[in-house]
């Protein structure tokens, strides 16, 4: 199932609220006996969180597009599957491996928030 499309906005009736267009998404709480929770700071940010969710999964997907897109590229042109290997760093950076580590940390977590957010495992 997928989610009810955005754009989401948080909506003040006491407490913070998610909607889309006239659809409720949610309510959002802070459930700290110790905070008073409709009018917290932090309960007024996780509503902002939440209510950029749509925008961020079709940030996370573009994204996506984009490596994929420049793996394909990189292998019409005939770079080896070595140097590409599905990833987002196009060419073995020899001389930079923790730039390579972290290309390869951000592909991997930006799929995995895709399939995540879509219901996947």
């Amino acid at each position: 199932m997928k989610h009810t499309p955005g754009p989401w906005r948080e909506k003040y009736f006491g407490a913070p609220e998610i909607w889309a267009d006239n659809v409720h998404i949610a309510d959002v709480c802070a459930c700290d006996e110790h905070i008073d929770a409709p009018t917290a700071p932090i309960t007024q940010a996780n509503a902002r969180a939440i209510s950029a969710l749509p925008e961020l999964l079709a940030a996370l997907k573009a994204i996506d597009t984009y490596w994929r897109a420049c793996a394909e590229s990189a292998k019409s042109a005939g770079a080896c599957d070595e140097c590409i290997d599905g990833h987002p760093n196009i060419h073995k950076v020899d001389d930079a491996p923790d730039l390579q580590k972290l290309c390869n940390i951000a592909f991997e977590k930006t799929h995995s928030a895709i399939i995540k957010a879509e219901g996947g495992e």
